[in-house]
């Protein structure tokens, strides 16, 4: 976490120092911290940058397919869905029907275009948001109960 905290943080220090706000805004490019990282640090620079970037959507993917497959394996288990989901590798023993069924669903997603990923996009977030709501809820909840009603 912490490295991450610290390339966000370079990433803003270094745009801002680039140039003044009002240039960068008034240039219009398309990517504004692209261009302030290549006019800080050149070429070097902006590779670093677009690295780091497609690393940070690499670790959000696989976050999406890890914790997708394992939401698919446990409905399973629950008998929500058929139980084909929560057949386990024998090798590895990880819920390879559910994988398959997120990447195979993950592949095909871009193709129905911007407005059905928006859409995806959106609804995720706001799931996100009632998920850790509930989570941090019943984390307090628990651990009032536990203490005796004490913080």
């Amino acid at each position: 976490m912490m490295s991450a905290v610290l390339v966000y943080s370079l990433m803003i220090t270094a745009t801002a120092m680039s140039a003044p706000w009002q240039r960068l805004s008034a240039a219009n490019h398309i990517w504004g911290t692209g261009f302030a990282f290549e006019e800080l640090l050149g070429n070097t620079g902006l590779i670093i940058l677009v690295i780091a970037l497609t690393m940070g959507i690499f670790t959000g993917l696989n976050g999406f397919i890890v914790s997708t497959s394992r939401l698919l394996f446990a409905m399973s288990r629950a008998k929500f869905i058929p139980k084909a989901f929560s057949k386990l590798h024998d090798k590895y023993e990880t819920p390879y029907i559910s994988i398959i069924f997120t990447v195979g669903v993950s592949m095909l997603a871009p193709w129905f275009g911007r407005q059905a990923l928006n859409w995806v996009v959106d609804m995720s977030s706001i799931g996100v948001a009632i998920a850790y709501f509930y989570t941090c809820y019943t984390a307090f909840s628990l651990f009032k109960w536990k203490n005796g009603g004490e913080l």
